[in-house]
């Protein structure tokens, strides 16, 4: 008595997780990027839309502001803080990486010796005179941008998926392809 068994082999197993373990980290770091560059593009559109509900600019501020030619509007006085919000790829601790989103750390300029990171701070969450008044409100759009974010998360994870999907696939095809046509036949 003789049963036909067909073997495919371990290699098709051993290319998807080669593939895996060479693919994953270059998948990943796609996929952090997409979400790095999401939320950089919510927070720059939300300086420049001015649609959140923000404390109003001082008049006299304003007044400065206008009659050295800057924009009114808040947030933005040339542009160059909301031009700096990019995705920064960083190397963590433990030697993975990632990335950051947010203002640069170089010099606001005009004299000043702070930089966009220290303004985005305290446009962010404002600041405070010493006896502990309100000198500049809180105008969030760091916090705002990531909530709408997390909210979408699902849709960017699906369309990353679908797209992992689209890459792998001609490999997983090509690799089944070869071993299925080589198969073996072992007659037990």
């Amino acid at each position: 008595m003789s049963s036909k068994v067909t073997v495919y082999g371990v290699d098709t197993a051993h290319f998807l997780v080669k593939v895996m373990a060479k693919e994953a980290p270059a998948i990943s770091h796609k996929l952090a990027y997409r979400v790095a560059a999401s939320l950089a593009g919510r927070i720059r559109h939300k300086i420049v839309a001015q649609e959140e509900h923000w404390h109003p600019l001082n008049r006299d501020y304003l007044r400065g502001k206008i009659r050295k030619g800057l924009s009114s509007k808040i947030l933005i006085a040339r542009h160059r803080y909301a031009d700096t919000i990019r995705p920064r790829l960083i190397l963590m601790d433990n030697g993975e990486g990632g990335f950051e989103v947010g203002p640069s750390n170089g010099s606001i300029g005009d004299g000043s010796t702070s930089s966009f990171a220290e303004l985005g701070v305290w446009l962010e969450f404002g600041t405070r005179n010493d006896d502990g008044s309100v000198r500049m409100p809180a105008r969030p759009h760091f916090r705002p941008a990531w909530r709408e974010l997390e909210e979408d998360m699902e849709m960017l994870v699906g369309r990353f998926s679908s797209d992992l999907n689209v890459y792998l696939r001609p490999k997983i095809d090509g690799v089944i392809a070869k071993t299925s046509s080589s198969h073996q036949v072992f007659n037990l």
